[in-house]
């Protein structure tokens, strides 16, 4: 089949296109990337695209990224996701019981799919008649304040935020829902008066301490490795420090990854060994709380503690305990 038809008009021969000659794709390309409007149209729809991108990843990513870089959760990001939430953020809603001011204040955090979950409620029931009896405030966090941390980190965050926004309290009582205070008549200012050893001046000290705890006895990191579930905390300057430096140990996160539970103990650790004033400020006593299979009638101890409490496997002793305490605190005020 010859490639051109030609066929004879006026004297002049003209030449017709067939499928061998007919314009190619890259041909009709070229001619589109040379028509303004196309070229136009082209151009708006990568922007689109592009910006789309540039917008779900910023959205994404940025916030970690902050994250990483300043160890704080974006606070506009953090309000906009709390705002969305049903639960409030506002420590009025979360104050159970309402003591005066320049009193102790007890704390404690619960979310609601916390390991110890089967008892909580019997440990906030515990914790406000403790504190109704002595006439201390209670608060208690109903939230997790870190978007992108696991629960224990937000009992840093919460800490923080009573010692920031509370400073009618000049000390707060940290309680894991996995205590239990044991010895209801004792008071907090008592027991920080009959713990210290020797002297009633060396007694008298221990109210300028800043951070009481005991060591955590399933560890042996450092000398001073404490355990985070019951802690007696100041309301000054070092000790918001304190809690904001261990905080920003964001690097525990990505090491240990979202389901290790000892994260904000081993964050207070570091910042007590990157400060060069923890040993005059941390007050390590050996009897703040007991492990519930170590009481005896003998000295009872002023906190029953849980540590191992994994997936609620304490819940049946737990409960018992927890009845055999409010029994008493009847017999008590009766």
């Amino acid at each position: 089949m010859p490639a051109l038809f030609r066929q004879r008009r006026h004297g002049t021969a003209t030449t017709l296109p067939t499928q061998d000659n007919a314009p190619s794709d890259h041909m009709k390309t070229m001619a589109a990337k040379s028509n303004p409007v196309e070229r136009t149209r082209q151009i708006r729809i990568v922007f689109v695209i592009v910006a789309t991108i540039v917008v779900i990843s910023a959205d994404i990513f940025g916030p970690w990224l902050y994250y990483i870089v300043t160890g704080e959760v974006d606070s506009n990001y953090y309000y906009y996701t709390a705002s969305s939430s049903s639960s409030s953020s506002s420590l009025d809603d979360w104050t159970l019981v309402a003591g005066p001011a320049n009193r102790p204040a007890l704390v404690m955090l619960t979310d609601g799919s916390s390991k110890v979950n089967s008892f909580q409620d019997e440990s906030i029931q515990e914790k406000i008649s403790y504190a109704k009896q002595h006439n201390y405030t209670l608060i208690c966090g109903r939230k997790t304040l870190d978007p992108y941390r696991p629960t224990t980190w937000s009992k840093l965050k919460l800490l923080h935020k009573v010692l920031t926004e509370r400073p009618e309290y000049p000390l707060l009582f940290w309680l894991d829902v996995d205590t239990i205070l044991w010895n209801r008549e004792q008071t907090i200012e008592r027991y920080l008066s009959s713990s210290s050893s020797a002297s009633a001046a060396a007694s008298s000290r221990d109210y300028y301490y800043s951070l009481v705890a005991q060591l955590d006895l399933h560890r042996t990191v450092s000398s001073r490795y404490i355990n985070a579930g019951v802690l007696l905390i100041r309301n000054n300057e070092w000790s918001r420090q304190l809690l904001q430096h261990a905080y920003r140990q964001w690097q525990i996160v990505l090491l240990q990854g979202l389901t290790y539970f000892d994260a904000d103990q081993d964050a207070l650790h570091l910042a007590l060994q990157q400060n060069n004033d923890s040993k005059l400020q941390l007050k390590l006593y050996g009897q703040l709380w007991t492990l519930s299979k170590d009481r005896n009638s003998n000295n009872k101890p002023f906190v029953l503690h849980f540590p191992n409490c994994v997936k609620g496997r304490c819940a049946p002793e737990y409960l018992e305990l927890y009845r055999q305490a409010m029994q008493q605190q009847q017999n008590v005020t009766v």
